[in-house]
């Protein structure tokens, strides 16, 4: 919600999180800064990121036009065709018409971040990474997010049972059976 144009960097095909948009007691609150120093990041964009980017603005430049002088100027990305900013709550209440229309089990639209990382696990990123990725100021968060899927268990099933019925083939098998 809180990406500015400014935050993109097409030339180096990068852009920054250095921008939040939050809802605190009801309001919004909109900050040119991060949570913390950690949160401040930025991410690679892919060439399709950036075509589809391109045309995103193209469409509010093409808006602004249509609404002439009832277009609401600022520098956010997301925002209605009129260029009012979008806000958090209508967002949160289109998530979960989506997530009911899809027939999907209801997860907070924060709860995406818990499904990034546990996909980054997956793909075989470290704690460190991920921690980076999702601007972690401590290790500790990034543990809460990430969740080992069913797999993970049979693997780690299927390691521990082959060790011990053939200590040999693992490596420094200095350990102690009771």
């Amino acid at each position: 919600m809180g990406l500015k144009w400014s935050a993109f960097d097409f030339e180096s095909k990068t852009f920054t999180i250095n921008h939040t948009v939050t809802v605190v007691k009801g309001k919004t609150q909109d900050r040119d800064r991060t949570k913390s120093q950690s949160s401040k990041r930025s991410f690679p964009m892919e060439d399709d990121f950036i075509e589809y980017l391109i045309q995103v603005k193209a469409e509010q430049e093409n808006m602004k036009k249509v609404y002439g002088n009832a277009y609401y100027e600022n520098d956010y990305v997301c925002k209605y065709e009129n260029g009012q900013r979008l806000y958090p709550n209508p967002l949160t209440r289109r998530w979960r018409y989506f997530l009911k229309r899809n027939r999907l089990p209801h997860i907070r639209f924060h709860d995406l971040r818990h499904s990034s990382a546990s996909l980054l696990l997956k793909l075989g990123f470290s704690l460190l990474e991920i921690k980076e990725w999702l601007g972690h100021s401590d290790i500790k968060s990034t543990m809460i997010y990430t969740h080992l899927d069913s797999k993970y268990k049979e693997k780690m099933v299927n390691k521990v049972g082959g060790a011990l019925r053939n200590p040999k083939r693992v490596e420094n098998h200095d350990f102690i059976c009771i």
